[in-house]
């Protein structure tokens, strides 16, 4: 049998200014309501590798960020599977700025189920109060969203999003990946470059759906 992934203690981070963000290549990521003023970050590393990973707070763009910094060009992260794969351009060579899926400036790593390469990945529970504003920057891994009131943007390279009972504004961006948006209230924007949209019982100014490749569908 093989062995199991191994697990790092989980870091914890408390989020306090205007903006939040969470920048990280891969794993899953969760938001959900969360209480007091703060912004409260959860990171567990895993896998084999997890002790190569680092996990820092720091200024990104004028936001209260927490990023995971992986450390080579390729990394392998089983979830996807054996033949899921995907290369994203990191903001400079040592991968702290950020990221954007595509030919870009920067250094680019490949995301893949398996082969040779760096095995680790980093998950996050992400706990929003009401009226706070919050982006995350996840490339690879599945991001949920559950019962948070305030400003959040979701972007994603090849992970789908799945988003309910929010409040507030919600901008999700994925590059290929389904999107699901259930009983949402506020103003809705969802851009796909391939991949579903589902989108039922969504209340507020506007809502505007875009897919490069995929079909919407919609109700209530």
């Amino acid at each position: 049998l093989a062995a199991a992934p191994a697990l790092l203690s989980a870091q914890r981070f408390a989020l306090r200014g205007d903006r939040a963000a969470f920048h990280n290549l891969a794993g899953e990521v969760t938001l959900e309501a969360g209480s007091g003023s703060e912004v409260v970050v959860t990171v567990t590393r895993g896998g084999s590798d997890a002790d190569e990973l680092e996990v820092e707070r720091a200024d990104v763009d004028g936001a209260d960020a927490v990023r995971v910094v992986y450390p080579e060009g390729r990394i392998v992260y089983p979830r996807m599977g054996g033949r899921g794969q995907t290369t994203v351009s990191v903001g400079n060579d040592d991968g702290r700025e950020g990221w954007s899926w595509g030919w870009g400036r920067g250094r680019r790593i490949t995301i893949a189920g398996s082969g040779r390469g760096t095995e680790a990945w980093a998950d996050a529970r992400i706990q929003v109060p009401a009226g706070r504003s919050v982006t995350v920057n996840q490339a690879v891994g599945r991001v949920t969203v559950t019962n948070v009131d305030g400003r959040l943007r979701v972007k994603t390279a090849a992970a789908a999003v799945s988003a309910t009972g929010t409040r507030g504004f919600l901008d999700i961006d994925v590059g290929s990946g389904g999107v699901t948006v259930a009983n949402a209230e506020g103003e809705l924007k969802v851009d796909t470059g391939s991949g579903g949209v589902r989108v039922s019982g969504v209340r507020g100014s506007s809502a505007l759906i875009d897919t490069g490749s995929g079909g919407v569908t919609g109700g209530d």
